[in-house]
């Protein structure tokens, strides 16, 4: 492979990874804020509301983790590869 070509694909692999992470921080943003909603409907303090959007942000954001988890480390470890060819 050409420098180049690797080149491009390290920036294509990467940029598909920086995707996926953008996807799984609005996931779990929007249940963050949906904790937050709830623990005002319930009328939680502070502390709970707190809680809330810890946990709302982690639950909402749990599945994509398990969905994306596989091409996530299939990307690091082509990277990885890629990155040892470019040196050499």
């Amino acid at each position: 492979m050409e420098q180049q070509q690797i080149k491009d694909e390290i920036a294509k692999l990467q940029a598909e990874n920086a995707s996926i992470g953008f996807k799984v921080g609005a996931v779990g943003l929007v249940g963050s804020i949906a904790g937050i909603y709830l623990a005002n409907k319930q009328g939680k303090r502070f502390l709970g509301k707190v809680g809330y959007f810890i946990a709302g942000g982690m639950v909402a954001r749990l599945p994509l983790v398990f969905i994306y988890a596989d091409k996530l480390s299939g990307n690091l470890a082509r990277l990885e590869q890629l990155q040892k060819q470019l040196i050499e």
